[in-house]
Protein backbone atom coordinates (compact mmCIF):
# COMPACT_ATOMS: atom_id res chain seq x y z
CA UNK A 1 0.00 0.00 0.00
CA UNK A 2 1.26 3.25 -1.31
CA UNK A 3 1.32 6.18 1.41
CA UNK A 4 -1.15 8.36 -0.75
CA UNK A 5 -3.57 4.82 -0.66
CA UNK A 6 -2.88 5.31 3.31
CA UNK A 7 -3.84 8.62 3.57
CA UNK A 8 -7.08 8.56 1.44
CA UNK A 9 -8.58 5.04 1.11
CA UNK A 10 -8.40 2.68 -2.44
CA UNK A 11 -12.27 3.55 -3.02
CA UNK A 12 -13.46 6.80 -4.86
CA UNK A 13 -14.34 8.83 -2.15
CA UNK A 14 -17.75 11.01 -1.73
CA UNK A 15 -15.51 13.89 -1.44
CA UNK A 16 -14.12 13.66 -5.22
CA UNK A 17 -17.94 13.11 -6.01
CA UNK A 18 -18.82 17.17 -4.93
CA UNK A 19 -15.17 18.61 -4.41
CA UNK A 20 -15.33 21.74 -2.02
CA UNK A 21 -16.72 25.13 -3.55
CA UNK A 22 -13.60 25.41 -6.37
CA UNK A 23 -11.57 28.00 -5.05
CA UNK A 24 -14.18 29.97 -3.48
CA UNK A 25 -12.92 29.95 0.07
CA UNK A 26 -9.80 30.02 2.00
CA UNK A 27 -8.64 30.18 5.66
CA UNK A 28 -10.67 33.33 6.67
CA UNK A 29 -14.08 31.34 5.79
CA UNK A 30 -13.54 28.02 7.13
CA UNK A 31 -14.99 25.03 4.78
CA UNK A 32 -16.31 22.14 5.95
CA UNK A 33 -13.79 19.44 5.99
CA UNK A 34 -14.98 15.74 5.42
CA UNK A 35 -13.25 12.25 5.75
CA UNK A 36 -11.40 10.51 4.11
CA UNK A 37 -11.37 6.51 3.45
CA UNK A 38 -9.00 6.58 6.13
CA UNK A 39 -10.66 8.74 8.53
CA UNK A 40 -8.27 11.63 7.79
CA UNK A 41 -9.98 15.37 7.86
CA UNK A 42 -9.80 15.94 3.96
CA UNK A 43 -11.36 18.15 1.42
CA UNK A 44 -11.14 19.02 -2.16
CA UNK A 45 -9.97 22.57 -3.65
CA UNK A 46 -9.39 23.66 -7.57
CA UNK A 47 -8.98 20.08 -8.40
CA UNK A 48 -6.54 19.00 -5.60
CA UNK A 49 -7.06 17.00 -2.98
CA UNK A 50 -6.01 18.21 0.39
CA UNK A 51 -5.58 15.55 3.46
CA UNK A 52 -4.43 16.40 6.86
CA UNK A 53 -3.36 13.66 8.68
CA UNK A 54 -1.10 12.98 12.08
CA UNK A 55 3.02 12.42 11.98
CA UNK A 56 5.18 12.68 14.65
CA UNK A 57 3.58 13.79 17.17
CA UNK A 58 2.17 16.50 15.30
CA UNK A 59 0.04 17.39 12.08
CA UNK A 60 1.12 17.58 8.68
CA UNK A 61 -1.29 18.29 5.22
CA UNK A 62 -0.73 16.94 2.42
CA UNK A 63 -1.98 18.56 -1.44
CA UNK A 64 -1.98 16.14 -4.36
CA UNK A 65 -3.77 16.25 -7.71
CA UNK A 66 -7.11 13.75 -7.24
CA UNK A 67 -5.73 11.31 -9.59
CA UNK A 68 -2.26 9.83 -10.57
CA UNK A 69 -0.28 12.64 -8.60
CA UNK A 70 3.10 11.47 -8.36
CA UNK A 71 4.48 14.04 -6.53
CA UNK A 72 2.24 15.26 -3.94
CA UNK A 73 3.23 18.00 -1.57
CA UNK A 74 3.83 17.00 1.83
CA UNK A 75 4.15 19.72 4.61
CA UNK A 76 6.81 20.13 7.88
CA UNK A 77 4.67 19.16 11.45
CA UNK A 78 2.38 21.86 12.68
CA UNK A 79 1.60 21.18 16.44
CA UNK A 80 -2.21 21.09 16.27
CA UNK A 81 -5.14 19.86 13.51
CA UNK A 82 -6.50 23.30 13.05
CA UNK A 83 -3.13 24.65 11.88
CA UNK A 84 -2.04 22.23 9.48
CA UNK A 85 -5.88 22.70 8.05
CA UNK A 86 -5.49 26.56 8.20
CA UNK A 87 -1.75 26.58 6.10
CA UNK A 88 -3.05 23.85 3.66
CA UNK A 89 -5.45 25.96 2.65
CA UNK A 90 -3.26 28.74 2.75
CA UNK A 91 -1.09 27.39 0.37
CA UNK A 92 -3.61 26.17 -2.14
CA UNK A 93 -5.82 29.41 -1.88
CA UNK A 94 -2.85 32.31 -1.67
CA UNK A 95 -3.61 33.64 1.42
CA UNK A 96 -0.88 34.86 4.57
CA UNK A 97 0.53 32.16 6.30
CA UNK A 98 -0.89 32.54 10.02
CA UNK A 99 0.99 28.96 11.69
CA UNK A 100 4.68 27.97 12.20
CA UNK A 101 5.58 24.76 11.71
CA UNK A 102 7.08 23.19 15.07
CA UNK A 103 10.79 22.68 13.40
CA UNK A 104 10.53 26.42 12.49
CA UNK A 105 9.51 27.11 16.22
CA UNK A 106 12.37 24.74 18.01
CA UNK A 107 14.65 26.33 15.77
CA UNK A 108 13.50 30.27 16.68
CA UNK A 109 13.85 28.92 20.53
CA UNK A 110 17.18 27.56 19.54
CA UNK A 111 18.29 30.91 18.17
CA UNK A 112 16.92 32.93 21.53
CA UNK A 113 19.39 30.53 23.07
CA UNK A 114 21.96 30.89 21.47
CA UNK A 115 22.36 34.39 21.80
CA UNK A 116 21.88 34.45 25.30
CA UNK A 117 24.73 32.29 25.10
CA UNK A 118 26.93 35.13 22.85
CA UNK A 119 25.80 37.23 25.70
CA UNK A 120 26.93 35.08 28.62
CA UNK A 121 30.36 33.95 26.72
CA UNK A 122 31.19 38.01 26.91
CA UNK A 123 30.68 38.57 30.18
CA UNK A 124 32.64 35.40 31.13
CA UNK A 125 35.48 36.59 29.14
CA UNK A 126 35.34 39.49 31.11
CA UNK A 127 35.46 38.03 34.38
CA UNK A 128 38.63 35.51 33.14
CA UNK A 129 39.93 38.62 31.97
CA UNK A 130 40.17 39.81 35.35
CA UNK A 131 41.09 36.84 37.34
CA UNK A 132 44.07 36.44 34.46
CA UNK A 133 45.39 39.67 36.24
CA UNK A 134 44.75 38.83 39.86
CA UNK A 135 46.73 35.61 39.50
CA UNK A 136 49.22 35.13 41.71
CA UNK A 137 49.97 31.57 41.30
CA UNK A 138 49.45 27.82 39.34
CA UNK A 139 46.60 26.74 41.03
CA UNK A 140 44.58 30.10 39.83
CA UNK A 141 45.98 29.69 36.95
CA UNK A 142 45.25 26.30 36.17
CA UNK A 143 41.52 27.26 37.33
CA UNK A 144 41.58 29.46 34.16
CA UNK A 145 43.12 27.29 31.85
CA UNK A 146 40.64 24.96 32.19
CA UNK A 147 37.62 26.86 31.80
CA UNK A 148 38.98 28.76 28.69
CA UNK A 149 39.75 25.23 27.27
CA UNK A 150 36.13 24.40 27.83
CA UNK A 151 34.23 27.27 26.29
CA UNK A 152 37.22 27.32 23.36
CA UNK A 153 35.56 23.51 22.83
CA UNK A 154 32.28 24.49 22.80
CA UNK A 155 32.77 27.46 20.51
CA UNK A 156 34.37 25.74 17.66
CA UNK A 157 30.95 23.70 16.90
CA UNK A 158 28.44 26.26 18.30
CA UNK A 159 29.56 29.36 15.59
CA UNK A 160 28.55 26.99 12.94
CA UNK A 161 25.37 25.96 14.66
CA UNK A 162 24.59 30.36 15.20
CA UNK A 163 24.85 30.33 11.00
CA UNK A 164 22.41 27.72 10.15
CA UNK A 165 19.83 28.95 12.96
CA UNK A 166 19.82 31.97 12.16
CA UNK A 167 21.66 34.31 14.73
CA UNK A 168 21.54 37.58 14.14
CA UNK A 169 25.43 38.64 12.09
CA UNK A 170 26.73 41.33 14.54
CA UNK A 171 26.58 38.42 17.10
CA UNK A 172 27.88 35.77 15.09
CA UNK A 173 30.67 38.41 14.43
CA UNK A 174 30.71 38.83 17.85
CA UNK A 175 30.76 34.92 19.16
CA UNK A 176 34.04 34.63 16.23
CA UNK A 177 35.84 37.54 17.76
CA UNK A 178 35.39 36.27 20.42
CA UNK A 179 37.01 32.91 20.20
CA UNK A 180 40.44 34.27 18.87
CA UNK A 181 40.86 36.61 22.14
CA UNK A 182 39.88 32.84 24.28
CA UNK A 183 42.49 31.45 22.26
CA UNK A 184 44.93 34.53 22.76
CA UNK A 185 44.29 34.06 26.63
CA UNK A 186 44.72 30.74 26.73
CA UNK A 187 48.04 30.99 25.15
CA UNK A 188 49.05 34.04 27.90
CA UNK A 189 47.70 31.81 30.69
CA UNK A 190 49.96 29.18 29.36
CA UNK A 191 52.69 31.47 29.09
CA UNK A 192 52.13 32.56 33.03
CA UNK A 193 51.92 28.70 33.82
CA UNK A 194 55.28 28.62 32.25
CA UNK A 195 56.94 31.17 33.57
CA UNK A 196 56.17 30.17 37.13
CA UNK A 197 57.55 26.48 36.55
CA UNK A 198 60.74 28.24 35.23
CA UNK A 199 61.01 30.52 38.87
CA UNK A 200 60.81 27.26 40.71
CA UNK A 201 63.37 25.32 38.89
CA UNK A 202 65.56 28.02 39.20
CA UNK A 203 68.25 26.98 41.47
CA UNK A 204 68.94 29.00 44.59
CA UNK A 205 72.01 30.92 44.66
CA UNK A 206 74.20 29.22 47.92
CA UNK A 207 77.76 31.29 47.14
CA UNK A 208 79.18 33.18 49.90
Amino acid sequence: MGLLDWLFGSRKSALEQEPFAQGTRGPSSPPHWERSERGNPALIFDNRRITVFEQDRGWKFCIAKIKDDNDPFFSEVYDTEDAAKYEALARVSGQVSKYTTRSHDLKSARKDRWEEQIADRAKLFEDLSAALLAASNVTDLRKIESKVSSQLKQASWQITQYYRDGVAPSLVEKAEDLEKNLQAMLSAVEARIAEFKSRRRKPTDTSP
